[in-house]
């Protein structure tokens, strides 16, 4: 897939996302609103439970997290034209 050919309405490109997930062998895909506290206590569990695997690097910046979210969110776009 091309993507100077995605469609430019935000259904149809989240759509699009999903099928390509899927073709690429991705068995769940999901596109929802960022959560900063529930994204990063996710992260910490997901780490307590060794599931980086040898990403240490993963663990060493976790405390790295939230400011790199919050430095991509301003250039992140919604449905919502935010």
């Amino acid at each position: 897939m091309n993507v100077k050919n995605l469609p430019i309405e935000p259904q149809l490109i989240k759509q699009q996302l999903i099928i390509l997930a899927q073709q690429l062998g991705f068995e769940g895909v999901s596109i929802g609103q960022p959560n900063l506290d529930i994204a990063s206590e996710r992260l910490k569990t997901w780490l307590e439970k060794g599931y980086q695997g040898e990403m240490q690097y993963l663990e060493r910046h976790l405390p790295l997290f939230p400011s790199i979210i919050l430095t991509l969110l301003p250039h992140c776009k919604t449905s919502k034209g935010n």
